[in-house]
């Protein structure tokens, strides 16, 4: 039998928007660590790494309420999904700073630019997706939109890698360049995998 009841508590769903506001609060840091001196990005590094933290306490506590909530508003075990989903795209942008921190190139083709930009748009629209995230008929411009992003990301990474092949005469930077987009790429799947989870629990609603 399938219970329409939601918690009246409204705090139940910040156990899904306070972590995705770490995750759009990285991901601008992200933005700026192609462009940043080695001493700025370790100051970048270190917030995103309490970042991350923030979030791995973020869902333990989220696992805890879901468990120890009798009528949840979705089912149980999508909404431990989701939780899960959310800190391991938490973790990818941690490793993503982690690795800028120790490649440490001056200067990276546009195209990564681009796909941090990406990855910043995909954190907004999750952020604002779990901010409203009782209210899942307005969220199909959601999952589309990450999807779309999704996409333009791939053909970016494709376009890249084929030119810094063709172009890159140092092979130390083109696998360092190689190593940065494999990581960004991660994450930006892993929005996409949110965005599914949402959409699947959405149409369970229906």
């Amino acid at each position: 039998m399938k219970f329409n009841i939601k918690p009246k508590d409204e705090k139940f769903f910040e156990l899904f928007s306070v972590p995705a506001e770490k995750i759009y609060t990285a991901a601008k840091i992200l933005r700026t660590m192609s462009k940043s001196s080695m001493d700025e990005n370790r100051k970048n590094a270190k917030q995103v790494g309490k970042l991350e933290r923030g979030a791995d306490d973020d869902r333990k506590h989220a696992m805890e309420t879901i468990a120890s909530t009798f009528v949840t508003p979705f089912d149980r075990d999508d909404l431990h999904q989701l939780a899960s989903e959310i800190e391991d795209c938490m973790d990818y942008i941690d490793d993503a700073s982690e690795l800028f921190l120790v490649i440490n190139l001056q200067g990276y083709p546009g195209r990564v630019e681009k796909m941090l930009k990406i990855i910043e748009q995909q954190a907004e629209l999750l952020y604002d997706a779990m901010k409203d995230l009782n209210n899942l008929d307005t969220h199909s411009e959601y999952w589309s939109q990450t999807s779309i992003y999704e996409n333009k990301a791939d053909k970016l990474r494709r376009s890249m890698l084929t030119t810094l092949f063709e172009d890159e005469k140092d092979p130390i930077r083109l696998l360092k360049i190689k190593e940065i987009t494999e990581a960004l790429e991660l994450i930006i799947n892993k929005f996409e995998d949110i965005a599914d989870v949402v959409e699947n629990i959405a149409l369970k609603e229906m």
